[in-house]
Parts: C-alpha cells; sequence; structure tokens
C-alpha cells in the first residue's frame, strides 16, 4: 500500500502522468499493429486489399 504525503494535487498530477503513459502505450501499439497489417497487405499476394 503506498501512502502518498503530498496534496491531492501531487496525487492528480502522479494519476494523469501514469494516465497519459498508458494512453502512449495504447497508441503506439495500435500505430504499430496498423503498419504491421498494412506491410502484411503490401506483401502478401492473397490478402485482399
Amino acid at each position: 500500500m503506498l501512502h502518498f504525503t503530498g496534496s491531492p494535487d501531487s496525487l492528480q498530477s502522479i494519476y494523469l502522468a501514469h494516465f497519459e503513459e498508458r494512453t502512449n502505450l495504447i497508441l503506439l501499439t495500435g500505430t504499430d499493429r496498423l503498419r504491421t497489417a498494412d506491410f502484411t497487405a503490401r506483401t502478401n499476394p492473397n490478402v485482399p486489399s
């Protein structure tokens, strides 16, 4: 269990930083998936475009 001695503002900024990090990770992963799918479609003649 973590105990925060800071103000609610610092707690909120910690939470927001974590949230932002997760969001960026999700966006990056999504972009990578799209890129991979696009690459596969262009290099594999069996995939209908």
